[in-house]
Formats: structure tokens, C-alpha cells, sequence
């Protein structure tokens, strides 16, 4: 009997013992797969793309105040019982025409109807402190794609809204351009001039220079090499000696990837940008083209610093001019997503400074 009892009390606590352990596998399985949940909505982030926000922002704004105006006209109708919207701050009509708040309208924006960028034709166009938009006569359909997400938490500060082309990319000018500046902070797409830069040059990651050297020489640099070299002065044909007196430069490296532009539109996500920038080789603090544009052209930076790390790529989309004041470079960014509340979805603000 006793041989019995011992028998049942020991299958007893097998069972037990068994259905704990499963119980103990089944929650290590559920955290498991949480854990993969939230490590994939983190994987799946978009890379960060700071001209295409600019442009969503500019839209919306641009929509906004179109909206605005319209309002304001109606509501001048109603009381005077005539029709005045075609005279209101001459900012919005139906007509097909052009307008600017501003009175600048950038000449180098493309336009969403550019069926390349994948927006439709719109008819209207008005500018917003000097950043051409079109703005389609009523709420754009979901053709506008991206273009309908835009939410004023969106903000970004670019410094020279005018730099901002419609189509998600961006102008960056050699040292001598009378239109936009030669630093490029890779975070944020913002460009500014040396003499601007020397207030936050630790936010400058990358700095173009076109020598007057009769070669057409075309240099992308980093600020620690143009600060730490003395070979830096010679090849910026002295342009760069100014940033010898910055102070806490960043520490960023430069490397020319084999990517193509086609390869640079199809990363999509932070896995795949690090993974890029990462299998690039021979970075160092400048990269050289002796007489030979840098349109296609792929680069990746990366700052690995205890205060800023930033994992990027820089496509050069077109090479305007030489190295006169017309000579800039329309190029498109993407830097390492951020996700500080892990929703998936990357925060803007987590890349204002």
C-alpha cells in the first residue's frame, strides 16, 4: 500500500513539476515573442529622410495658409456680397498661377507633379519663404501619399528653408556659393556657412569644398581633419583655415560606398542603413575627385562619439557648376532613425538640438 501511495504522490508531483515547467516555457515563449514585437517594430523604423520632412512640413503649412486665405475670402464675400478671393495677399487662386508670400521663389525646387517623385499634377503653386509648393484646389487625394501624414509635431529646424527641394532633397554649396552654405550636419540636413558654423560647429559633420585650381577639384571633408591636418589648407586652397580656430569639432569619417542612386532610394530602414554604412571601407577625413563631378556619387559618414553618434548616408543627386558661386550639389539624406517610445515611428524632435 505504501509502495502505492509513494507511486501516486510521485506521479503526482512529475505531473506537477511538468505543468509548471510548461507553464514556465508557455510565459518564456509569450515574453519571447513580445520581445521580438518590439525588437521588430524597432527594426522596421524608417531611416530618417530630414529634407522630405521639411518638404511635408512646408506643404502642410503652405496647404494650410491656402486654406486660410480661402476662409478669409468667403467670410469677406458673405459681408460685402461681392467676391474678393482673387485679391486676398494675391496668395491663392484657382487659376493656374504662381504666387509667393514671400516674393522668392527657388528656382531649383522640383515640383510634386514630378510623377519620378511619385506625387500627382497639381495645379496651383505658392511659396512659403521662398520653398515652392503646389497646393491642389482641395484636400490632396491619397495620391499625395506621404504628403498626408504631415503633422505640425513634425517640425524640424532647417535653417534655410529655401535649400528644401519639393522632391525630399536638399542643396548644399561649396565654399564660394552665394546661395547656400558648404557645413552639412547629416542629423538634421541642415547647411550653414563657415562663419555660421563657428557658434555650433559641433554640429557640423561634413564640409564641401571646390578649389579655384583650375582642375575642378570637388573635396568632401570632415571638420577634425580641416582642424587637426596642416595638409587640409592646401587642398581647400586655404578655404578651410578658418575652422582651425573652432572648438569640439566633430570627430566624424567620410567613405565613397559602392552604392548606386537607385540602391541609396531602396534603404528603407535602420537595419539597412547601418548595414551600408557599416560595410563601407577606407574611411578617412576627406575624399578627393580631381576633375570629375560628384553627381551619382554615394557617401557614408559615421559619428561614433560619446555625445553624438550618427550612422548616414549622402547621395549626391546632381553637381551644379564648378567652383564659382554657382557650384552646390542637390543631394538626399538618410541618417539612423531614432524611436525613443518605441512606437515604431521615427521622432523628429529627438533630432532637434
Amino acid at each position: 500500500m505504501k509502495k502505492i501511495i509513494t507511486f501516486l504522490c510521485s506521479a503526482l508531483l512529475i505531473a506537477t513539476c511538468t505543468s509548471a515547467q510548461n507553464s514556465n516555457d508557455r510565459i518564456e515563449r509569450t515574453a519571447q515573442k513580445i520581445d521580438n514585437a518590439v525588437n521588430k517594430g524597432k527594426a522596421i523604423i524608417d531611416v530618417f529622410q530630414p529634407y522630405l520632412l521639411k518638404a511635408r512640413q512646408l506643404y502642410g503649412e503652405a496647404r494650410q495658409m491656402a486654406s486660410d486665405v480661402k476662409a478669409s475670402a468667403k467670410q469677406t464675400k458673405n459681408s460685402n456680397g461681392s467676391n474678393n478671393s482673387g485679391a486676398v495677399a494675391g496668395v491663392y487662386s484657382d487659376n493656374n498661377s504662381n504666387s509667393s508670400s514671400s516674393g522668392n521663389t527657388n528656382a531649383n525646387n522640383n515640383s510634386y507633379n514630378d510623377p519620378a517623385a511619385g506625387y500627382s499634377p497639381a495645379n496651383n503653386n505658392t511659396s512659403t519663404s521662398g520653398a515652392t509648393t503646389n497646393i491642389p484646389a482641395s484636400d490632396p487625394s491619397p495620391q499625395y501619399g506621404a504628403y498626408n501624414n504631415y503633422t505640425p509635431q513634425q517640425y524640424l529646424p532647417v535653417n534655410n528653408e529655401a535649400s528644401v527641394n519639393n522632391d525630399g532633397s536638399g542643396n548644399w554649396g561649396n565654399q564660394n556659393s552665394a546661395l547656400y552654405g558648404n557645413c552639412l550636419d547629416v542629423l538634421t540636413g541642415t547647411v550653414v556657412s563657415m562663419g555660421e558654423a563657428e557658434d555650433n560647429p559641433g554640429a557640423v559633420d561634413l564640409m564641401f569644398f571646390a578649389p579655384a585650381d583650375g582642375q575642378n577639384t570637388y573635396v568632401l571633408m570632415t571638420p577634425s581633419f580641416a582642424k587637426n591636418n596642416g595638409t587640409a589648407t592646401y587642398m581647400t586652397a586655404h578655404a578651410s583655415d578658418c575652422i582651425t580656430k573652432w572648438r569640439d569639432v566633430t570627430e566624424s569619417e567620410v567613405a565613397l560606398t559602392k552604392l548606386t542612386i537607385g540602391q541609396f532610394e531602396k534603404i528603407q530602414n535602420n537595419s539597412q542603413i547601418t548595414g551600408a554604412v557599416k560595410n563601407a571601407v577606407n574611411y578617412t577625413g576627406w575624399y578627393t575627385s580631381v576633375g570629375t563631378k560628384l553627381e551619382g556619387q554615394v557617401f557614408a559618414v559615421k559619428v561614433e562619439q560619446q555625445n553624438r553618434t550618427v550612422y548616414a548616408l549622402v547621395a549626391v543627386i546632381k553637381h551644379f557648376g564648378t567652383s564659382g558661386s554657382n557650384g552646390y550639389l542637390k543631394i538626399k539624406v538618410k541618417s539612423q532613425g531614432v524611436d525613443n517610445n518605441r512606437d515604431g515611428i521615427v521622432d523628429p524632435n529627438a533630432y532637434i538640438r
